[in-house]
């Protein structure tokens, strides 16, 4: 088994005008992580970190095949601390999945975070039982 190896922002993106819609959301994202001093990254092509210098980490992975549209797209997002996944959830964008993770890493309410992203929620949330607390509190 191979590990991916994590490339740091700015990395390579297609040219502008070969951006698809999610190419442009992602790197979107990824200025605005890096803009508020986090260290976004890519481990594989639509699979994507977040980490802080509190220890906070986000991983967001697509889930489902990858179409011209990028629409039927689901995205797992898993919230933690240090190297531990401690909340996954799954939601319908990418958009949503890297809101709620800059969101979190600002430090907003993680419980209300997921209220009101309710309807857009596919799966989940999942809480590891050892720092559930930690991260709702």
């Amino acid at each position: 088994m191979t590990t991916a190896t994590a490339e740091f922002w700015p990395f390579p993106m297609p040219d502008l005008d070969k951006q698809s819609k999610l190419d442009r959301e992602v790197a979107q994202f990824m200025e605005t992580a890096y803009r508020e001093s986090y260290r976004p990254c890519r481990f594989l092509p639509n699979d994507f970190g977040l980490e802080s210098n509190t220890g906070k980490i986000a991983y967001l992975t697509s889930r489902g095949r990858i179409s011209k549209s990028d629409e039927n797209l689901q995205w797992e997002l898993w919230l933690g601390i240090g190297p531990e996944r401690n909340l996954g959830v799954w939601v319908n964008s990418f958009r949503l999945a890297s809101q709620l993770a800059i969101d979190w890493m600002r430090g907003l309410d993680v419980a209300k975070l997921l209220h009101d992203s309710e309807s857009s929620i596919v799966r989940g949330p999942y809480f590891a039982p050892v720092l559930e607390a930690s991260l709702v509190s």
